[in-house]
């Protein structure tokens, strides 16, 4: 056990991650009257440290982490077993003691006043910016270790957290990934790579570029400038950066430089540094002067009241509302404020996409129509050329897409943009079926429970594209056709296939379609498209197929 915990994460050193500030707060200029505003009660607390703010990019979220509660996460994985569930209380809280105390000092008093105990937690507001609720993530995100979220990957609700946790237990220098699910829940954080990176004392904190191609670490390694320094590495592949840079004396000092934060054009960096100023750390800011990541301006401090006699750190700014967030303890315990710097920008998402032949994949010519209406310089259907399309969006509420052309059925496509990470830009592919008897409605795997004709919830979005599909052309018939692969009985297999089959036209049944206009029938494995005799050709044998029986003609159908 004692080889796999370190004394490294600080209490108040996360990850964050913010946008370009205007021209004229970057000089000082007074463009308003600035109030740096407490955030309310539960988010902060008189008890306890809440640090670390990290905010979506509509201002509608905002994830912290909270330190010393004793409604923590209890989840402490020893040797592939959880102890919160196979220990007595006691023997439990002695365990959690002796790992605190190799990660840098034993608790006074009950085990949870560790410093080293913190959770993610996570506040929702409204659009007009007022606090609604408050919630607290189960495991994997949150365990009885330091958890941090610290910033987004480009990819929806893909994000990074400081430390490495095996499966089995304990934790490692370094940072993870985790990936938010449909139900709110994360998946387990898994390593991602840095060339070289070796971290000594705390003050680890780590910031991304938007497009994820650029990442800034502070941490203390021989042959820096001072205690913990700034350093640049450039991403290599989706999960691996290069050997962090140190960014040079422009930057760093002989004093401690943290808590990084890079704007979206990657030129403008925050940080905190204790060098000389009105308290022990403040807020800093500079500017990159070319193309390469070690020419930047003179590093300055915000003035009051974003700085102050105390600690003030983690700034995080949301371009969306004009919020500069920060962590300061100028009341006393660590706390999250807010200090509106300018007025709200509105959102510009750009979406860029391809219409193609469901069978072929060729690129076909359509109109593409948005639903509901959210373009910006324009509310109409957009048509492509050579397939291709693109339109940008001024909102954050979801929305779907398809595409229309004569002789064919479009599927709906939704964007959810709405979760926690998401980009400035989406690609979106639509397809077209031929609307012909005997054709086939193109859908995604649709997966089962094994061997049970159980649908997952990931399939569930596969099913409303397919009632949509028949909504929107309720003149076409369909026959549901369920495969297996080759392992089991006959019987067993077309009973399986069936009902598989049967599982989905009841869906689409209960989901309002008329249910003279859906056969579902099981094929077992009777019609194999790959070999049975390899892994991959099994899983894509066990598949649905949509087949089109009847078209009628549209007043028939308007008729009944």
């Amino acid at each position: 056990m004692t080889q796999r915990f370190y004394p490294f994460l600080p209490v108040l050193v996360l990850l964050v991650s913010a946008a370009m500030l205007p021209s004229t707060v970057l000089s000082q200029a007074p463009i308003m009257d600035l109030v740096v505003e407490k955030l309310p009660a539960p988010i902060n607390s008189d008890e306890y440290d809440e640090i670390s703010p990290v905010v979506s990019r509509d201002g509608q979220r905002l994830y912290f982490t909270r330190t010393g509660s004793p409604e923590f996460n209890k989840n402490l994985f020893y040797d592939g077993t959880d102890a919160a569930d196979s220990l007595e209380k006691f023997r439990y809280e002695s365990l959690l003691r002796r790992v605190y105390s190799q990660l840098g000092g034993p608790p006074n008093g009950e085990v949870w006043r560790s410093k080293f105990n913190q959770d993610i937690w996570l506040a929702e507001f409204n659009r007009n910016g007022d606090f609604i609720r408050i919630s607290h993530p189960d495991t994997p995100l949150n365990n009885a270790l330091p958890n941090a979220l610290g910033a987004v990957m480009p990819e929806s609700g893909h994000f990074v957290v400081i430390n490495q946790f095996p499966h089995k237990g304990g934790l490692y220098k370094g940072f993870s990934h985790t990936r938010r699910k449909a139900d709110g829940s994360f998946t387990w954080p898994e390593p991602i790579t840095i060339d070289d990176y070796s971290a000594s004392g705390d003050g680890v904190g780590v910031t991304l570029s938007e497009d994820g191609e650029i990442m800034i670490i502070s941490y203390e390694q021989h042959g820096g400038f001072g205690e913990t320094d700034l350093y640049v590495s450039r991403r290599l592949d989706s999960l691996h950066w290069s050997k962090p840079v140190n960014l040079g004396d422009g930057v760093n000092t002989n004093f401690r430089e943290s808590t990084p934060s890079l704007s979206e054009d990657k030129k403008t960096l925050y940080f905190s540094s204790n060098r000389w100023g009105r308290g022990g750390n403040d807020i800093y800011f500079c500017r990159r002067i070319d193309t390469s990541w070690h020419n930047w301006t003179l590093a300055r401090r915000f003035k009051p009241p974003i700085s102050s006699e105390r600690d003030d750190s983690q700034p995080y700014f949301n371009e969306a509302t004009g919020y500069l967030y920060l962590t300061s303890n100028r009341d006393g315990s660590s706390d999250i404020y807010r200090v509106q710097i300018q007025e709200p920008k509105p959102l510009d998402i750009l979406v860029v996409g391809v219409v193609k032949h469901a069978r072929t994949g060729e690129p076909m010519d359509a109109i593409v129509d948005i639903s509901p209406r959210g373009i910006i310089g324009r509310d109409t259907s957009v048509g492509t050329v050579k397939g291709r399309f693109e339109f940008r969006i001024k909102s954050l509420n979801d929305f779907s897409l398809s595409a229309e052309k004569e002789g064919f059925i479009g599927h709906v496509e939704r964007l959810n943009i709405r979760s926690q990470s998401y980009k400035n830009s989406y690609e979106v592919e639509i397809l077209l079926d031929p609307r012909e008897k005997g054709g086939k409605i193109t859908l995604d795997p649709i997966f089962f429970k094994q061997s049970v004709a159980d649908v997952k919830k990931e399939s569930i979005p596969q099913l409303e594209r397919l009632r949509d599909v028949l909504n929107k052309h309720p003149n076409i018939y369909v026959r549901i056709e369920g495969h297996t692969d080759s392992n089991g009985k006959q019987a067993s297999l077309d009973k399986l296939s069936r009902e598989r089959a049967e599982a989905i036209r009841a869906y689409l049944v209960r989901n309002g379609i008329d249910a003279v206009r859906v056969q579902a029938i099981g094929r077992g494995d009777r019609n194999p498209i790959a070999s049975n005799e390899t892994q991959e050709g099994r899983e894509t044998n066990r598949r649905v197929e949509v087949i089109i029986t009847r078209i009628l003609p549209s007043i028939m159908a308007k008729g009944g």
